[in-house]
């Protein structure tokens, strides 16, 4: 990251370096403290997930190993989207997404996300990678809510008995928010062109523009890969469900994760009340098939756990070897 004020001032640069880890550890300290010490069933998640290492060890390796493929199709999602504004090579997008991790699991919503990537950025400030790393985020979200609108329609009919015309209508609101949604991923001058007509964004419309200043196949690929990453997600959690002995079909297994992902994806939250939102959330929607509700949310614990601590721990390794202001 450059930051010119810093050129001819080493000794305040160090200092202010040092002072943004220290603070980067301690926050990412206090969260693992809130989330991990102080949960009450902490000994039974422990002892649930010491016996599926014993029984089930192949499988958490798996799941473990996935980690790294998901987020390497992140930072390969990542490089394509901001190669545009700034050549990065693999290598430096994978550390990116990893001190990304590290800074998301303690700030709203994820946006401590860009300012973890963006280290690695000679001018982090311009406006086009800012754009760039929304787009991919976008098209992250549009994933979640496709896949997620299918599983919350098996969700919320499975069991039930309805009339032809019922099913017939049913399907038809699904196909048409999957079209919809995908018309407008691909016509994103138009989300650009209504967020004009209001107001107090109408200054930022030039800015939305730029967002769609990439090709069909640029958008394309990169739903595509925001697709690919979304599956390899979903198969850790269904891994992790097994793995947890949950008796659930690799059909309904899916369909529940996709519905659990897309009300995940619209709770705004921060990792300190992430874990308690989650579990409330398998609570929710694992409920009606299954009786074995505890392992569903020690699952989901141990999803959180291989998926953004560990990369977030990695990330601060990198951060804390990497110098934040460059000359």
């Amino acid at each position: 990251m450059s930051f010119s004020y810093f050129r001819n001032k080493p000794k305040l640069r160090k200092a202010v370096e040092f002072s943004i880890k220290l603070v980067i550890l301690l926050l990412l300290f206090a969260t693992l403290y809130w989330q991990i010490a102080k949960r009450d069933d902490i000994s039974q998640v422990i002892n649930a997930i010491a016996f599926s290492f014993g029984q089930n060890l192949y499988l958490i390796l798996l799941v473990f190993a996935l980690m790294f493929v998901n987020w390497g199709i992140e930072a390969l999602k990542w490089k394509l989207l901001i190669n545009r504004a700034e050549p990065l090579s693999f290598a430096k997008s994978y550390l990116a997404v990893f001190c990304g991790a590290t800074l998301t699991l303690f700030t709203p919503n994820r946006i401590g996300e860009y300012g973890g990537r963006f280290i690695f950025l000679k001018d982090p400030l311009r406006s086009e990678t800012i754009q760039a790393t929304i787009l991919g985020s976008i098209a992250q979200i549009w994933v979640t809510i496709l896949a997620g609108l299918i599983g919350f329609f098996w969700w919320i009919s499975s069991g039930q008995e309805y009339s032809i015309l019922s099913q017939v209508l049913f399907y038809s609101i699904l196909v048409a928010a999957i079209a919809i949604l995908t018309f407008l991923y691909f016509r994103l001058d138009l989300i650009a062109a209504f967020l004009g007509k209001i107001t107090w964004l109408a200054k930022y419309q030039s800015k939305w523009l730029k967002l769609i200043d990439f090709s069909i196949k640029e958008l394309s690929t990169v739903l595509v890969l925001a697709g690919v990453r979304y599956g390899v997600y979903a198969v850790q959690f269904l891994l992790l469900l097994y793995a947890f002995d949950v008796d659930v079909s690799v059909t309904h297994g899916l369909a529940l994760i996709a519905t659990f992902f897309l009300f995940q994806s619209s709770v705004p939250t921060i990792a300190i009340i992430d874990l308690g939102v989650r579990g409330n959330l398998a609570l929710f929607v694992f409920a009606g098939y299954t009786t074995q509700i505890e392992q569903v949310v020690v699952s989901s614990f141990s999803l959180w756990l291989i998926n953004l601590v560990i990369p977030a721990i990695l990330g601060y390794l990198v951060i804390l070897s990497t110098k934040l202001f460059k000359s």
